[in-house]
């Protein structure tokens, strides 16, 4: 989506997610997305279910991550991207079944940009398992530094944390097909610039997505194996941050499989 190749990002994220639906009768997919700095403010969707909410059916959630994100750009590179802090994003959403096969839902983020404190944990565990560093013996622990450069111009420099609101999407679904505990919905998202791209809040930008969702809890056995599916594509206007090194569309998947008793 952004015309950046990040190669080396290490992100941890802790999340706290609502999986149990109204109706009490089915379970929902951890709601998981990329959250790096440079990513999270785009409309890409967290984890959607291929079962939409019943007729008056209505769900609250909250969803806390936390993202620690270090990348130090290769030396005599034209093209220089420092990734060093820690972003977390708190979502508070609400959807509703409104009519038959049809439902609406709001999620509105509060993110927060640090320095954070999962640095010295990151290194125990690289230094416990004799994982590579990454280059984190380079600098001190727990700064916030976002920063690109290329050609030798600094087009991104943003180190001062703070906390904001992000930008808001609207959600709407669509009950395609059903059958058998089977399920296919069609699940639109636009995002409005609510959020500050100076403090990358948000992108400063109008987004907008469309994918097509596959639930299937019919897998018999001991176990019962649930599967989430869901193949998608996004747009995303130029808004504030990077305009002219970004593509515009891209596509997307959701491949989840949970094991639970039947």
């Amino acid at each position: 989506m952004i015309g950046i190749r990040i190669l080396s990002l290490l992100s941890m994220a802790l999340a706290v997610a609502t999986f149990a639906r109204a109706d009490g009768n089915s379970e929902l997919p951890f709601a998981l997305a990329n959250r790096a700095p440079l990513v999270a403010i785009y409309g890409l969707p967290m984890a959607q279910s291929g079962r939409l909410l019943g007729v008056g059916e209505q769900r609250w959630s909250l969803g806390i991550t936390v993202a620690n994100s270090f990348r130090v750009p290769p030396p005599e590179s034209n093209e220089a991207i420092y990734l060093d802090g820690e972003t977390s994003n708190a979502r508070l959403g609400w959807r509703r079944g409104l009519a038959r096969r049809f439902e609406l839902g709001l999620e509105l983020p509060i993110v927060h940009h640090s320095g954070g404190f999962l640095d010295s944990l990151i290194d125990g565990f690289h230094s416990t398992f004799g994982f590579d560093r990454a280059d984190r013996d380079r600098v001190p622990n727990d700064e916030l530094y976002y920063q690109y450069a290329r050609d030798g111009r600094l087009l991104l420099n943003m180190n001062e944390g703070g906390t904001g609101i992000g930008d808001a999407q609207l959600l709407a679904g669509v009950q395609l097909w059903e059958a058998d505990d089977r399920w296919l919905a069609a699940r639109l998202g636009v995002k409005a610039p609510t959020g500050d791209a100076d403090y990358l809040y948000g992108s400063g930008g109008w987004d907008s997505s469309l994918a097509l969702h596959w639930a299937d809890r019919a897998s018999g056995g001991r176990y019962r194996l649930n599967y989430e599916l869901a193949v998608g594509a996004l747009y995303t206007s130029d808004g504030e941050v990077l305009p002219e090194l970004r593509r515009n569309w891209m596509a997307y998947g959701l491949s989840l499989i949970h094991i639970s008793e039947p």
